[in-house]
């Protein structure tokens, strides 16, 4: 029989290796592939703006048959959305998984986490479920999370709790994505202690990406020492009741755009992660650095070795990265620059003239 851990072993440790030489062109794979499913969704939350969640479309099955045989090498397959339980062929996505003995994860809103889904989940081997909970009151949380129901939700968490420990599984580990603002962030400690409770592990935390006028208010870049107590008050409380709470750099670490290569996270995206659109394209990263290829038209070789990837991964951590890594919101989190909370250049001197600040303001990348 293939030993899969062995083939999944060797290509972490070429994709690595890859990335210590800045190889363009590999022959390695990705460790995480990330497939947004589709874009439809229940819920309609004020901070997403980018999706059509009216949209009937779904990942191609082309995509997905470009996907299938690189899995043996791949180690997690994370599915998103929209809402991926809505998805129809959800079940076949385990399944593509199960066969190349990938850790499925799902990130999921939670409403749709009935009896019926949550077997699912353990048939199917799930290693992780991230849900996005915002808030630690029904009044909070559903004002953000529009079109969902708090309670429905910790009521569906307690039901997958019980349904494990009934199974003696330990898997899927549960954990919470947590979008900090100003109208949440002094929830964050009542929710970790809320978490415990339902059998979450960790909360992710996540800066606001701001895209409109009332969101950019709710940015906590406005907010710094607020945002800097929460933080650690959530962090000693995630230690108090048994739950990881990751938190992004504090605003009080002052990290800026540009700094030196030595001195910051060596960047190993390019080789590690491949994120795939619901349209088949294929980002370079999560950071902002463009689409490269599109895996209903190509191969897989071509878009994993598309030109503009190369080139990235060529410079990056070097004197010569491209302006999407040099100024990355995502793996070199600068929480001292409004461009990482107000991408629009414009609405960010909005914003700052709102609040009577001002600031050196990055163009838009």
């Amino acid at each position: 029989m293939d030993n899969f851990a062995a083939r999944k072993d060797d290509n972490m440790q070429n994709l690595l290796l890859d990335a210590l030489m800045n190889k363009g062109r590999v022959e390695s794979y990705p460790a995480l592939v990330a497939i947004t499913a589709l874009e439809k969704c229940n819920y309609r939350c004020v901070m997403c703006t980018h999706q059509n969640h009216a949209s009937k479309d779904q990942i191609s099955a082309a995509a997905l048959a470009q996907i299938e045989p690189v899995l043996p090498y791949v180690q997690e397959v994370c599915i998103t959305g929209g809402e991926p339980f809505l998805y129809d062929h959800i079940e076949d996505f385990f399944r593509i998984c199960h066969a190349g003995q990938c850790a499925p994860m799902v990130q999921t809103n939670g409403s749709l986490l009935r009896e019926r889904q949550s077997r699912m989940l353990l048939k199917s081997g799930v290693a992780v479920l991230k849900v996005s909970v915002d808030g630690a009151t029904p009044e909070t949380y559903n004002r953000i999370r529009r079109g969902g129901d708090f309670m429905n939700i910790f009521r569906n968490l307690m039901r997958l709790k019980e349904l494990k420990t009934a199974r003696g599984r330990r898997l899927p580990l549960v954990e919470f994505n947590f979008v900090a603002m100003r109208s949440n962030i002094e929830e964050l400690v009542k929710l970790t202690l809320l978490a415990s409770k339902v059998g979450v592990v960790a909360i992710n935390v996540f800066l606001l990406l701001a895209e409109n006028e009332d969101m950019a208010r709710e940015s906590l870049y406005f907010f710094p020492d607020l945002a800097d107590r929460e933080f650690m008050r959530a962090v000693n409380a995630g230690v108090q009741f048994g739950v990881e709470v990751r938190t992004p750099p504090l605003f009080s670490e002052k990290p800026q755009f540009g700094q030196q290569v030595a001195t910051s996270r060596r960047c190993v995206e390019p080789w590690r992660a491949l994120t795939v659109n619901v349209n088949g394209s294929a980002a370079i990263c999560c950071g902002g650095a463009g689409q490269a290829g599109n895996l209903n038209t190509e191969s897989f070789d071509e878009v994993w070795n598309h030109p503009r990837r190369v080139l990235v991964r060529e410079t990056v951590n070097t004197a010569d990265e491209l302006p999407c890594c040099r100024n990355c919101r995502q793996g070199r989190p600068v929480t001292d620059g409004i461009s990482s909370h107000i991408p629009n250049p414009e609405l960010a001197q909005q914003t700052l003239a709102y609040f009577g600040k001002s600031a050196e303001v990055q163009p838009g990348l």
